[in-house]
């Protein structure tokens, strides 16, 4: 396993995190600071 990502599975990466982040509470953002 390769700790090396292609652009295309940064992006999906990233979307994935933006989606997780967007259904967290607003608190909880508030306090991870993100």
């Amino acid at each position: 396993m390769s700790s090396f990502y292609s652009p295309q599975q940064i992006r999906d990466i990233a979307i994935e995190t933006g989606e997780k982040k967007a259904k967290l509470p607003l608190s909880a953002v508030l306090i991870l600071g993100f």
